[in-house]
């Protein structure tokens, strides 16, 4: 249907009206005399009554520091972009800055603030002076930065594709309204947002707006949100799950009944949503895939994360683990250090304990993780980054002593010979020790290209099969964010800078192991093979 806009039928009228809404800054008034161009390309008016019901809500709930995690195609991005001219229409001398994915959909924003512009300036050249065609032309070829009447300049820049063009792509001037679209999809977004967020004055007139569709756990977005959702950095979350927008829903057929086939389905099924909606999220599933579908169209505001990405855990492990987290039963210390228990050593038990060695200064943790051998349940985990790796062994020695002289196996690659010094000077023999090629035998596992697969194989192989009942939220944390590299290896996303995966490795090393390395039995239990010098047996926590 063409656009027909509705405006007081004298131009004195009219500029009275416009002049009015700009010096009230009244943004839904402003709407009424904006039309967009959709991409089958007829202009539609982007009046209040014809805006989507998210769109409706954000406006009404909105403060000046907002991120939006969005469904696709609700309209955030059209929305904000014309706020973006609107801003900067009604705040004279400001500078409004959106920052996007590449150049190229920089520069599309530009445009489509060009064309809603014309339009205005086609209803009163006055109000809205007209812009020079040229001049915008050798600004998209250019500069990216569009000049308006009223010394306001509006800021189209591509978020930076390296760490160094990143951290200059927002530098250089004073922002008074911040736009980042599809945070989650930036190459280098906390170098980006670093100097964004650094040009923003703490003003009362300053507005950021953060809005994307996710991309994975483990990314600055979902960080991001994380934080915003928990009142941690000082931004309201607006999310809007996929079945609230009117269009998303599918032709019923006859007769038919829908069968959940998937937790999710199931899920979707409690919430009582109508057939069309179900069967809409069906029929996107079988067209797109089930994780495409979880991100693009998300009923919540974290499982779209897991989703998407290349990530270790299919949604259904991830619905199971967070499923077993379980609070310890106690926290013991040792050496000041919180040691968290779930099981007290059990009589007659059998217990492994497996170590992630660290430097101990302050980066990576050491970490030992204790398991029950036959239920294969955690029963104590200790983490820290602030020991030495003999002073932590000798700590470990001490744990595995009091379960019962558990099984002791700790990774070996770099600051593990001092924990199988520690080992020797205590004495402790029931370890594990590799095979050497001249027949040899050696303390400690050592973790390269022919058993690391080993690890993750049994890892994947545990969670696939549902064997574990009990995990900590660390360490859940820890799984969630465990990426697939394009060479296959298995890392935490942001390894090297906040990413750590210290934890995974000694829960996979204590399933490894107790898959690998069988205990000998004796009339009385498990043999303790050769452990002399034991401390006293008194629990010491």
């Amino acid at each position: 249907m063409q656009y027909e806009p509705s405006y007081p039928a004298s131009k004195g009228a009219l500029r009275e009206e416009l002049l009015s809404i700009l010096s009230n800054r009244d943004f839904v008034e402003f709407c009424k005399f904006v039309r967009i161009t959709p991409k089958d390309g007829q202009a539609i008016a982007f009046s209040y009554d014809k805006w989507f019901p998210a769109q409706r809500a954000f406006q009404r709930q909105r403060t000046r520091k907002d991120v939006v995690l969005k469904p696709r195609q609700v309209g955030f991005s059209t929305m904000e972009f014309i706020r973006d001219l609107f801003y900067a229409l009604t705040h004279p001398n400001s500078t409004v800055a959106i920052l996007a994915t590449d150049d190229e959909l920089a520069k599309d924003f530009l445009r489509r603030i060009r064309d809603v512009y014309s339009y205005l300036s086609e209803l009163d050249s006055k109000v809205f002076p007209p812009l020079d065609p040229n001049r915008f032309k050798k600004i998209i070829a250019q500069a990216n930065k569009l000049r308006l009447h009223n010394g306001s300049y509006i800021l189209a820049i591509s978020a930076g594709a390296t760490e160094h063009t990143a951290d200059k792509a927002a530098r250089g001037s004073s922002i008074n309204r911040l736009h980042c679209s599809e945070v989650a999809f930036w190459k280098e977004p906390d170098a980006t947002m670093r100097a964004a967020f650094q040009a923003v004055p703490k003003t009362l007139d300053s507005e950021v707006v953060i809005e994307s569709t996710p991309n994975g756990l483990g990314t600055f977005f979902s960080k991001f949100v994380q934080k915003a959702s928990e009142g941690e950095n000082g931004y309201k979350l607006h999310f809007y799950p996929w079945f609230e927008h009117p269009e998303h829903k599918a032709t019923l057929i006859p007769d038919r009944v829908f069968e959940p086939r998937n937790p999710y389905e199931h899920k979707l099924l409690k919430l009582n949503l109508a057939p069309e909606r179900l069967w809409f999220f069906r029929q996107q599933s079988e067209t797109v895939g089930l994780n495409a579908v979880l991100s693009e169209y998300p009923s919540d505001p974290y499982s779209c994360f897991v989703a998407t990405g290349n990530m270790f855990l299919s949604p259904e492990e991830h619905q199971h683990l967070e499923s077993i987290i379980q609070p310890p039963i106690h926290v013991a210390y040792i050496d000041s250090i919180p040691m968290r228990i779930w099981e007290h050593p059990q009589e007659g038990a059998d217990y492994i304990v497996a170590c992630d060695i660290a430097g101990g200064t302050g980066g990576d943790n050491s970490v030992a993780y204790v398991m029950n051998r036959k239920s294969m349940q955690l029963a104590a985990l200790l983490v820290t980054n602030n020991l030495l790796p003999k002073h932590f062994g000798k700590l470990a020695i001490t744990i595995a002593t009091q379960y019962n002289d558990a099984f002791f196996v700790h990774e070996n690659n770099s600051f593990g010979e001092s924990v199988a010094d520690a080992l020797r000077e205590e004495r402790y023999t029931r370890c594990y020790k590799r095979k050497l090629p001249n027949g040899n035998r050696a303390i400690g596992w050592i973790t390269n290209s022919a058993t690391r697969p080993r690890l993750i194989e049994t890892l994947k192989e545990t969670i696939q099969d549902q064997t574990l009942t009990r995990l900590d939220a660390d360490l859940f944390r820890e799984l969630t964010l465990l990426e697939v590299l394009p060479t296959g290896r298995i890392q935490a996303k942001g390894k090297g800078k906040d990413g750590k995966d210290d934890r995974v490795f000694a829960l996979a090393l204590a399933l490894t192991i107790r898959a690998e390395a069988k205990p000998k039995l004796t009339s009385t239990g498990y043999q303790s093979l050769g452990k002399v010098n034991s401390p006293a047996k008194g629990i010491l926590w």
